[in-house]
């Protein structure tokens, strides 16, 4: 199928070549445009309104959740493949090599002597990238990994590219001390987010004791707490709990309310500040509902 000559090509664009491509079964050419036509309503807007841009994409759905759209989550992942897979054929910067190439024979090498599996798929993407452009595991480096890091943000749909990045990192270095033949060289990785939220013990101790308090209760530490759950939270949900209680003390610090006046759980569920933090919270995500934000 031929590429788009239109540099800014919008899914309109995209879904007009897909019902001229030759080469295309009926049921192929329907599902994609099926796909294309229901990720525009999944954005609220007209596939004349949407690029044909992964990075535009990513960003927006970062900002959905399934819930919201009332689909199932596989009914979101289908759409999404569906999508990446329509705008590849069609999209000169979006090709199918660029995301999913061969390794080379020096990385396929690499990759045979890693030792356990989910190791190994967290590096092959990295693998494939580097092989489809000539670097060889002796010139891996630093500077390889911001451009890493960009291509998978043009590329490809990964709801999240800098926990590829972090991952593929983090794992080469522990090849090092694994594999006698892994290259020598460590790698860093500037962190690009800095976290927003304040650390609790930064807030009064009275806040910290209530939050302490409300876990404990969660978990069912005090057998006759009439006013505990029915059944003790897990462990991961508690630590999830605290922190969205984090949060949202954060978010009331952030919007000018004083630190010191935050004393108890209470504080902030007072429908003004409680207002207050969620307007905070929207703001960081242009008005849209997150799934931290729904949840």
């Amino acid at each position: 199928m031929a590429k788009l000559e239109n540099p800014n090509p919008t899914f309109a664009d995209v879904i007009s070549a897909i019902e001229k491509a030759p080469d295309l079964e009926p049921r192929q050419r329907r599902d994609l445009i099926s796909a294309l036509r229901t990720m525009a309503r999944f954005i609220d807007r007209d596939p004349e309104q949407v690029p044909a841009s992964t990075e535009w994409l990513r960003q927006r759905l970062r900002q959905l959740h399934p819930r919201q759209l009332h689909v199932s989550d596989k009914r979101f992942q289908n759409v999404k493949s569906a999508v990446m897979s329509a705008l590849r054929m069609t999209v000169s910067n979006n090709k199918r090599h660029g995301a999913f190439p061969e390794m080379n024979s020096a990385f396929q090498a690499l990759y045979d002597a890693i030792p356990d599996r989910m190791m190994g798929y967290k590096l092959s993407r990295f693998f494939r990238y580097c092989s489809a452009h000539e670097i060889s595991p002796m010139d891996v480096d630093d500077a390889v990994i911001p451009v890493f890091d960009a291509a998978l943000v043009a590329e490809t749909l990964h709801t999240d590219p800098s926990k590829v990045v972090r991952e593929a990192v983090l794992t080469w270095n522990k090849m090092i001390d694994l594999v006698p033949a892994w290259p020598r060289r460590r790698l860093t990785r500037v962190r690009k987010r800095i976290p927003w939220t304040y650390p609790l013990e930064g807030f009064p101790g009275a806040f910290v004791e209530d939050v302490d308090r409300w876990c404990a209760r969660l978990g069912h530490e005090d057998l006759f707490d009439e006013d505990a759950p029915t059944k003790p939270c897990r462990q991961s949900t508690i630590k999830h709990r605290r922190f969205q209680i984090r949060m949202m003390a954060s978010a009331l610090v952030r919007s000018g309310v004083e630190i010191s006046s935050i004393t108890s759980l209470a504080d902030l569920v007072q429908v003004q500040n409680f207002k207050r933090g969620l307007i905070f919270m929207l703001g960081r995500q242009d008005e849209k509902i997150t799934e931290a934000i729904f949840t």
